[in-house]
């Protein structure tokens, strides 16, 4: 909208309703007006109906430069490509810290510094020391 105020302002964004149910917010809104610089924020919850990776469309968003202006200008947002979503089981998964194979790196790590050290004998009688007997 640069440094002007946009007039008769519509947001639209599709969702399947085959993929998705609309938990809350509105997929449409419409302004009369957004001042130079101003920001407007709109949110959509929506719940899946299945998992894996979902595609995403992009919003459409349709302004006018003056009130009385008749050319409608357009603008898209990003398209979010594919989108991962995720059973619960899955997100513990990758979320969780886990400790278990962090307990077994540590052990094994500590078994791997350990062990050589425990193999060394400081002064132990080599090869050298029966020569000069």
């Amino acid at each position: 909208f640069k440094q002007k105020t946009a007039y008769d302002i519509k947001f639209e964004d599709e969702w399947s309703t085959e993929e998705f149910e609309l938990v809350s917010g509105l997929t449409t809104g419409t302004w009369s007006t957004i001042a130079p610089g101003a920001n407007i924020s709109h949110i959509v919850i929506l719940k899946p109906h299945t998992y894996g990776y979902k595609s995403s469309g992009m919003a459409k968003v349709t302004y006018k430069h003056s009130a009385d202006d008749e050319e409608v200008q357009v603008a898209h947002s990003n398209d979010l490509g594919l989108l991962p979503v995720l059973s619960a089981k899955d997100d513990d998964k990758l979320s969780s810290p886990h400790l278990a194979e962090w307990f077994a790196f540590l052990v094994m790590s500590f078994l791997l510094v350990a062990a050589p050290i425990a193999l060394f004998k400081p002064g132990s009688s080599g090869p050298d020391d029966k020569k000069k007997k």
